[in-house]
């Protein structure tokens, strides 16, 4: 946990590009080498401030709080939030641990927007591809249960889905306003340009993970029904 230096995300940075420099790029693949990722946040979402004297200044996400499988399977409730910055150009992170409090097995569970990531098929065929010397029902069982782990990794990295499109949302029409007020800055439309795919790309994964919920609730629906329907 703590200041990292460089953002992972093009969204870590307010009204940043839509693509990954050379350093996210080094700072990604990291954490893909060492399997951390962060844990589940709120709060500020950039943590990191620098003020210039007359100018708006930089926001970014600097600090992170990571973990990986092993960690989430014990403290499976942890939680992070990020509190205002003060005085301070940094944000502080706390770290929440609910000790004591008997922890649940979960199933497989698949968000289907996560097939839109680009680390979803290399990250399928790199389970896929190990081989296990055991029978192929067991094969099978244990590769499962490491993609659980994969997806629930990807999944984080979306972070609270609603809170993304909002906040891409706002950053969008703060971008727009400043693109209308100054229409010949070629930066400010680049701006605009990243920000309104990001936002598209959020909206798109939102309206996915709500269909997907809908038809959860209504197969739900319908087998308690039909159910009923044949109880004597």
């Amino acid at each position: 946990m703590g200041d990292f230096i460089s953002m992972l995300f093009p969204h870590d940075e307010l009204g940043g590009s839509s693509r990954r420099n050379s350093d996210m790029e080094e700072f990604h693949h990291c954490l893909e080498a060492v399997e951390l990722f962060d844990i589940s946040y709120q709060g500020c979402q950039y943590t990191w401030i620098q003020k210039p004297s007359g100018e708006r200044g930089i926001l970014r996400k600097l600090d992170r709080i990571l973990g990986n499988l092993a960690f989430i399977d014990i403290f499976e409730d942890a939680s992070v939030f990020f509190e205002p910055r003060g005085i301070s150009d940094h944000s502080p992170g706390i770290l929440t641990i609910k000790v004591g409090r008997r922890l649940r097995n979960r199933g497989f569970k698949f968000d289907n927007f996560l097939t839109s990531h680009e680390d979803f098929l290399s990250s399928v065929v790199g389970v896929w591809v190990k081989p296990k010397k055991v029978s192929y029902m067991k094969k099978v069982l244990l590769k499962m249960q490491v993609m659980k782990g994969v997806c629930r990794r990807l999944r984080n990295l979306y972070g609270y889905l609603d809170k993304k499109v909002a906040l891409l949302k706002s950053e969008l029409d703060v971008a727009q306003l400043a693109c209308d007020l100054d229409p010949f800055n070629d930066l400010l439309k680049e701006d605009v340009a990243h920000l309104l795919l990001a936002y598209q790309q959020a909206r798109t994964d939102q309206l996915e993970m709500v269909r997907q919920k809908a038809k959860i609730i209504w197969l739900n629906e319908g087998m308690e029904t039909q159910s009923s329907f044949f109880t004597p």
